[in-house]
């Protein structure tokens, strides 16, 4: 595994230790592109050749994609500590521990007839410059985070497999 890799994954689990406290209904297991939690499950859209098969890793499945130097994390946090908290906030918490975060797009949208909230930003991570897509959204006492990590230069590719795999976002 490459450097730039190991530091996104390691960088993707610590991003996610804000939520660690109360992690009930973490992801548990998987097959294909289902996903069970503690509390029920979900399915998500198909990733193209390229991106490595889903490793459940402390309760997120996380996969990678060498060439493109990206980092696909999902997760499913339940509980009642997440009911409250703006779709926005969750959004921030994960894009914050960035080194010299900054927004560069966000808004609301419909994933699952549920309202949900998109962020990219940008940032660093130690020291090497990344740009950071998240969405979030809350269902049945759940909270489901999709974050996508690479590089400025490989950020548009990635971010097109990572559009097509939370589009497939449906909770059964």
């Amino acid at each position: 595994m490459s450097k730039i890799l190991f530091v996104l994954l390691i960088s993707s689990l610590l991003f996610s230790s804000c939520f660690s406290v109360d992690r009930r209904g973490g992801i548990v297991g998987i097959k294909g592109r289902t996903f069970q939690s503690g509390l029920g499950s979900f399915e998500v859209g198909r990733l193209p050749e390229g991106w490595s098969n889903p490793q459940n890793k402390l309760k997120q499945v996380v996969y990678t994609h060498d060439g493109m130097q990206a980092t696909i994390v999902t997760d499913a946090l339940c509980g009642k500590k997440f009911e409250e908290a703006p779709l926005r906030r969750l959004a921030l918490d994960l894009l914050e521990p960035m080194e010299k975060s900054k927004i560069k797009s966000e808004k609301e949208f419909v994933l699952d007839g549920r309202k949900a909230y998109q962020m990219v930003g940008e940032g660093a991570i130690d020291g090497i410059c990344m740009e950071m897509g998240v969405r979030v959204l809350k269902k049945d006492f759940c909270v489901y985070d999709f974050v996508l990590f690479a590089p400025k230069k490989y950020f548009s590719q990635s971010q097109k497999d990572f559009e097509n795999y939370v589009s497939g976002f449906r909770t059964r």
